[in-house]
């Protein structure tokens, strides 16, 4: 069995709201010119980007990818035994916009973690985001008696 955890978009509110002006604008082009796909590409890429996580419970691997354009899931198969140990930790994401009178408009995003630790301590991938550190304890409890893991 798999279950794949969706982690939010690769780029932030602005560049999305570009890709869907893109996106539009592209369309529009395209009526006179072939390199208004280019834009609709771009645009593409821009909105439907995103990064996730599959863990395969059966074979005992997980998968941290990114999926391009919402479609092609990139990403490299790794054993759960190459980890040592869960983390949680809180993660911040801000992006500012400034409007025509140079106003700033600040948008944050503030999310818990949960994540594996390698045992050399070189990679850390993360398994989902949550609203409570409850919840991700829950989870991670959860995850280490599915995957036959010992707390460390």
């Amino acid at each position: 069995m798999k279950e794949e955890y969706r982690l939010g978009r690769l780029f932030g509110q602005a560049l999305i709201y570009a890709g869907y002006f893109l996106i539009v604008s592209g369309v529009i082009i395209s009526c006179f010119s072939i390199a208004g796909l280019l834009l609709v590409l771009a645009g593409i890429f821009a909105v439907f980007t995103y990064e996730g996580t599959i863990i395969d419970f059966e074979r005992r691997r997980l998968k941290n990818y990114i999926c391009l354009f919402g479609w092609v899931k990139a990403g490299r198969w790794y054993s759960v035994d190459h980890f040592r140990k869960f983390t949680i930790y809180t993660k911040g994401r801000r992006s500012t916009g400034r409007s025509r009178r140079n106003a700033p408009s600040n948008l944050t995003d503030r999310n818990i973690r949960l994540a594996l630790v390698s045992r050399d301590g070189s990679r850390k991938i993360v398994v989902n985001r949550y609203d409570t550190f409850d919840a991700a304890r829950r989870e991670m409890n959860e995850l280490i008696k599915d995957l036959k893991l010992k707390e460390a």
